[in-house]
């Protein structure tokens, strides 16, 4: 038989008010996201509710935050780049590879007609 126990979110925060009076006596701080812990519906009838309310917000390391993006980082090390060089010398070297391939194809078919 499968030990299975289905809780509703109003018994899940009374036990989790229990558990955070605990920590506040112990720890003197509990950490809590007071938008993911209060229920969503008939949220203001549980005690939890307005004793949360002034939860302090932690934000745990590591953790994965938004940053600036690549592009901001590299310019931030690595100084502006010419791009107009850049894809001078993308192009010659994309056109020295397109004649390349050229040039083998013609000598294929040269030799196998």
């Amino acid at each position: 038989m499968a030990k299975i126990a289905i809780t509703g979110h109003h018994s899940m925060i009374s036990m989790f008010w229990d558990w955070c009076k605990d920590e506040l006596r112990h720890r003197k701080y509990c950490p809590v996201n007071w938008k993911w812990v209060i229920p969503p519906m008939s949220s203001s009838t549980s005690d939890a509710y307005l004793g949360l309310n002034k939860a302090q917000e932690y934000t745990l390391k590591p953790a994965y935050l938004y940053g600036q993006g690549f592009i901001n980082l590299e310019i931030r090390h690595f100084g502006e780049r010419d791009s107009s060089a850049a894809f001078k010398r993308l192009f010659y070297k994309a056109r020295i590879v397109t004649n390349i391939k050229k040039w083998i194809k013609r000598h294929r078919l040269a030799r196998h007609p």
